[in-house]
């Protein structure tokens, strides 16, 4: 199991990337390391990097042995993604650490998720699925509406309860642990109180909510039932 987390931040604050870089590092506690940068393999400080975003505000992705940073914006959807994938230490120092990101003001979402799990509820390739050992007989299949000789069967992912789905100014998923602003909430027409959760935080700013004792890795039993209510919890679906 690799547990990341996953935030959407809040799009037109003028939250700038230096300021997540920033916030970030000083909850992992990781401004002393030297990074690496994922696509050209440039290894820089922290300082560096800062400064560097600056001066021109950009994506991100950056790693060191054992975690990596990335800012990703979909400025079509008008959403920011920030994903974390933080060094593994106690669940709960990881949970202290996602709350205190979390709460820094520039996210208005953000769940804990295995990867690994995510990846394989999001894939729509048959064959891909099948060479990992993955059994999608009761899988959801659908027409990828190609006229033939390219018309194929694939993975109806929307049937998934691991999914992910970005929508225009929002992404929507679930996990394990959530951080769901006031905003957010507001937004949603959720009600902290009427969650169905094992526990609830208030912080400032929003609330951290805990709908299950390990991150999501199955589709199937407890684990499938406990997924798909906070899908309807949280977006009616």
């Amino acid at each position: 199991m690799s547990i990341e987390f996953e935030f959407e931040v809040n799009w037109g604050r003028n939250f700038s990337s230096s300021m997540i870089w920033q916030k970030v590092c000083q909850v992992l506690d990781i401004i002393g390391h030297g990074f690496v940068e994922e696509f050209e393999g440039v290894r820089r400080s922290y300082d560096e990097i800062f400064e560097l975003l600056e001066a021109h505000d950009a994506d991100f992705f950056y790693r060191t042995d054992d975690l990596s940073i990335s800012l990703i914006s979909f400025s079509d959807e008008k959403v920011d993604r920030l994903l974390i994938a933080p060094p593994q230490k106690s669940r709960d120092t990881l949970m202290e650490q996602f709350a205190l990101i979390g709460s820094g003001g520039f996210c208005r979402w953000g769940r804990v998720y295995d990867s690994e799990y995510n990846k394989i509820q999001n894939k729509k390739d048959l064959r891909e699925l099948q060479v990992l050992g993955v059994d999608v007989t009761s899988w959801a299949i659908k027409s990828n509406g190609l006229p033939p000789p390219l018309r194929k069967d694939v993975i109806d992912v929307a049937s998934n309860p691991g999914r992910n789905i970005i929508v225009k100014g929002d992404i929507e998923a679930v996990g394990s642990t959530m951080w769901l602003s006031n905003e957010w909430c507001a937004d949603h027409d959720v009600l902290p109180n009427n969650l169905n959760c094992i526990s609830l935080s208030v912080f400032d700013g929003g609330i951290l909510v805990t709908f299950y004792d390990s991150c999501f890795d199955s589709w199937t039993g407890d684990q499938r039932s406990v997924q798909e209510r906070v899908w309807k919890e949280l977006y009616g679906q």
